[in-house]
């Protein structure tokens, strides 16, 4: 089973960016004790482990550009927030109950999938 990677509460952009460097630290370690037939293998009709990374990190690199831009950059780019900025924490609990709501409804459809097949 791969470990849960804890995040805690960072609330500075230091404790943010050593939070996200053990998270990082944590994957890598995590993802190379597979072995080659594993991390490249597709799980069951899923992406492989290998095609989780590339999709990261493909779907990252550009937020990591927009986040090196001035403030006065992105503020003329997408214009002033209408509201406060979320916290860490509020942000990761929304991220784990949509999560939580998609496998949830993901699974509930293919049972009914599978019931419509074997009907």
């Amino acid at each position: 089973m791969p470990p849960a990677f804890e995040t805690g509460e960072p609330t500075s952009a230091m404790e943010l960016s050593h939070a996200l460097g053990a998270q990082l630290a944590a994957g890598a370690t995590y993802l190379a004790t597979l072995p080659d037939a594993a991390f490249f293998t597709p799980q069951g009709a899923a992406w492989s482990p290998a095609e989780h990374v590339r999709h990261l990190r493909k779907s990252t690199a550009p937020l990591v550009h927009a986040l090196k831009l001035p403030r006065w950059a992105l503020g003329l780019r997408f214009g002033i927030a209408a509201r406060p900025s979320r916290s860490f924490t509020e942000m990761r609990d929304a991220d784990r109950e949509m999560l939580a709501f998609t496998v949830y409804h993901t699974a509930h459809h293919l049972r009914r999938v599978a019931e419509r097949a074997a009907a």
